[in-house]
């Protein structure tokens, strides 16, 4: 697993294969649970796993020095402007405020754009993002 730092030294990210999934699994389950269960997403933790098995997702995890920080999980969207990556899920140390990171991530693979989606207004706050569209979603269960 390739690591990186934030300018301020405070994270350290890596992203993890899928291959290594297996042994950081245990520091990611917990906080993974509880996003699943607050985000209401419908996904089970061991749908999401599958998801980076298969490749369909990725999974980056943070630490704070020697400490587990927390986790996002990602995916490539490819459109007729080129790849945007989605930040699907995140749990642990509110990772959104490492914009910046995603930002420079994104760049290296040649991304158009990153995005995620909440129902929470103060994500308006962050740097670099704005609001591009509502969701509006009729339950049929």
């Amino acid at each position: 697993m390739a690591g990186s730092q934030d300018q301020d030294g405070q994270l350290e990210k890596f992203h993890v294969p899928a291959e290594k999934l297996e042994s950081v699994w245990p520091l990611v389950e917990p906080d993974l649970h509880a996003t699943l269960v607050l985000g209401r997403h419908g996904w089970s933790v061991e749908d999401v796993g599958a998801e980076i098995l298969e490749g369909r997702a990725y999974l980056t995890i943070a630490f704070d020095g020697d400490e587990y920080a927390g986790f996002a999980v990602s995916n490539i969207r490819f459109t007729p402007m080129g790849p945007v990556v989605h930040i699907w899920l995140l749990g642990g140390k509110n990772l959104l405020a490492e914009t910046e990171w995603f930002l420079d991530e994104a760049r290296k693979i040649g991304a158009v754009a990153v995005e995620f989606t909440s129902p929470r207004k103060g994500f308006q706050r962050l740097k670099h993002f704005e609001p591009v569209a509502t969701v509006y979603r009729a339950e049929l269960w």
